[in-house]
C-alpha cells in the first residue's frame, strides 16, 4: 500500500509552511508545489500532520490549516471537503487555543479580509493569550454548518483515526536537541514526518465531502 506522501513530497510540503510568509503567499506556494490532481492527497496528509503535537511547530500548524481553506476557497465554505476537519480543530478543547481561533476564522463567512495578508507570526501577535474568548462548542458548529447529516463519526474521528504512534521520536526532545545543528534538527523533523506519511495510507482518512 502506497503511503500518503513520499519523503521528497513530505519535505516539499513542510517547506511550504514558513513563519514569516503571509498566508496568501503560503497558499500560492502550495499551489505551485503540488499539481491540482495531487492537492487533495497533500491536504489529506496535512490533516495527519496537524493532529500530531510534535511534527509541526505552532506556526507551521497555522499555515497548514490555511492551506486546507485556500485550496478550496473558490467554492462555498460548505463545499470544502475539509470543513468537518476545520470544525473539529475549532471545537476540540485539547487543541491549542491559537489554532482553534485560527480555524474558526477560516470557516467564517466571509473570511476576515486582512487574514490572508498576515503571517503566522503576525497572527500570533494579534491574539492576547490572557484574553482568549469563549469559543463555540462542537454542537454549535455542527448546527451552523449542518454537519449532523454527515456520519456522526465523520468530524470527531478525524483525530482518532489518524492517531500517531508514540514510537515516532520527538524532534524537540531537549535531551538530544542540544547536540544537533538547526539543519540536523529540521532534517530529523522531516524524516519523522516522512516516516509517518510514508507508512500510512489515505484510505479512511479522507475528509468527508459536504453536499
Amino acid at each position: 500500500m502506497r503511503g500518503a506522501l513520499s519523503l521528497q513530497e513530505t519535505a516539499s510540503l513542510l517547506a511550504v509552511f514558513a513563519e514569516d510568509r503571509p498566508f496568501e503567499a503560503t497558499g500560492h506556494t502550495f499551489s505551485r508545489t503540488f499539481q491540482r490532481a495531487d492537492q487533495f492527497k497533500a491536504c489529506c496528509a496535512i490533516t495527519l500532520l496537524v493532529q500530531d503535537p510534535i511534527l509541526l511547530q505552532s506556526y507551521q500548524r497555522l499555515a497548514a490549516l490555511y492551506v486546507l481553506y485556500d485550496a478550496y476557497k473558490s467554492e462555498a465554505v460548505a463545499a470544502n471537503p475539509f470543513l468537518a476537519f476545520l470544525v473539529e480543530v475549532a471545537a476540540n478543547q485539547d487543541v491549542d487555543p491559537l489554532a482553534r481561533i485560527f480555524a474558526l476564522r477560516l470557516i467564517s463567512n466571509p473570511l476576515p479580509p486582512d487574514l490572508p495578508r498576515l503571517s503566522a507570526l503576525d497572527f500570533r501577535q494579534t491574539i492576547d493569550p490572557a484574553a482568549i474568548p469563549n469559543l463555540p462548542s462542537r454542537e454549535s458548529l455542527h448546527r451552523t454548518f449542518n454537519l449532523d447529516r454527515i456520519n456522526a463519526q465523520a468530524g470527531a474521528s478525524c483525530f482518532r483515526q489518524a492517531a500517531v504512534p508514540p514510537v515516532i521520536p520527538d524532534p524537540d526532545d531537549q535531551s538530544i536537541s542540544h547536540q544537533r545543528s538547526p539543519q540536523e534538527h529540521e532534517a530529523t523533523r522531516v524524516e519523522a514526518a516522512g516516516n509517518l506519511l510514508g507508512k500510512i495510507g489515505l484510505h479512511g482518512f479522507e475528509a468527508p465531502f459536504i453536499r
